[in-house]
């Protein structure tokens, strides 16, 4: 791959042609192609389709409050097509099948993260633009009582394409495109304070996705980059996981995951992490890979493939049942053309097929 200004060129370049010289109608969403699947399982539950998003979106980042999904920004459309760095934020009732728009974000943002705490949702960091530099420290949060956003406390630095999680009301927000990618900051909502004297995590990475398991933070995939010493750049695709104790201030390996991927999305169901989605640009595709890890057992096991293989998705857990939402039906700079605004639940296999909470 080109380093990363000149790809971020090459990009700004092309959605700035499309958006003159293409019409949505005129583009289609079929997939570029399907990362080969290896361990194919056909276990575990079913997915089923439920009402669209309000917006075609990827690179977005959600939130679950009171039984409510939130998702906000992103690279958005009216079409698959992209049109804009959206100010979009909506939310989705699970019990209705339904969205509605709220009050939108203070900034077009992508490449955000948005976690739960205190009554709220907070949103820190992004991209505000195409050049891909993450210039943007600040954090927001948004009170559903007023449908209003107001300005926390800055963060500690600049940061995109990171992972945040709420582990008892405080925010753990570590990985991204940052000079501190290894850095795990914490904000408390309630001081309104960030602390930045943690141990660092062990494997730098963007594009990765976290989660909260019994109080412990765990990261898995995402990306890197390696440097060829002339300033190209590669992007190794990780399967590392790691985990992080609070109590102790201190990171562990984790089985590594079955499927090395970037842009995936996870979250956890009885006390399993089910992770899902994914790219390869270098082989230009998205994955349907569906696997999940058991920190009791520090096992993994496959389960039945997504239904619409994709990247750059969000995905929350409500009643048992797992929401993914939105992505990219291409990899890469060709997401432009093939944002989605699907969403599907998993049932497991002992839940009620019927159910839609």
């Amino acid at each position: 791959m080109q380093n990363r200004k000149l790809a971020a060129v090459s990009l700004g370049l092309l959605l700035g042609l499309a958006a003159f010289t293409v019409r949505p109608a005129q583009v289609s969403a079929a997939q570029s192609g399907v990362c080969v699947n290896k361990a194919v399982s056909t276990l575990g539950g079913t997915w089923e389709k439920r009402a669209h998003s309000t917006l075609f979106r990827s690179e977005t980042s959600s939130a679950v409050l009171d039984n409510r999904i939130y998702i906000a920004g992103g690279l958005a459309g009216v079409s698959n097509f992209y049109t804009e760095i959206t100010r979009s934020f909506a939310v989705y009732d699970t019990s209705t099948d339904s969205w509605k728009d709220l009050a939108p974000l203070p900034e077009a943002l992508h490449h955000i993260a948005l976690a739960s705490a205190h009554g709220a949702v907070y949103m820190t960091g992004g991209y505000s633009a195409l050049d891909f530099i993450a210039n943007r420290k600040t954090a927001w949060r948004y009170d559903p009582a007023t449908d209003k956003w107001s300005a926390v406390a800055d963060m500690p630095g600049p940061r995109a394409a990171h992972s945040m999680t709420a582990i008892n009301d405080t925010l753990y927000l570590v990985g991204g495109v940052t000079a501190a990618s290894t850095q795990l900051w914490t904000y408390d909502p309630v001081a309104d304070k960030w602390d930045t004297h943690h141990a660092p995590m062990p494997t730098a990475r963007e594009h990765a996705a976290s989660a909260n398991v019994d109080g412990k933070l765990y990261i898995m995939a995402g990306e890197t980059p390696n440097s060829d010493g002339t300033g190209n750049e590669t992007y190794a695709k990780l399967a590392i996981v790691e985990s992080y104790d609070p109590a102790t201030d201190k990171w562990s390996k984790a089985a590594d995951m079955p499927t090395a991927r970037s842009s995936v999305t996870a979250a956890v169901i009885d006390g399993k992490i089910h992770v899902v989605s994914g790219e390869n640009v270098a082989d230009n595709c998205v994955f349907p890979q569906h696997e999940v890890y058991d920190p009791k057992t520090d096992q993994w096991s496959t389960m039945i493939d997504l239904a619409t293989p994709r990247h750059g998705a969000v995905s929350e857990v409500i009643n048992g049942r797992w929401y993914v939402i939105d992505g990219a039906l291409k990899p890469g700079f060709l997401t432009i053309a093939a944002l989605s605004n699907t969403v599907e639940v998993f049932i497991p296999a002992n839940a009620n097929s019927t159910a839609t909470s």
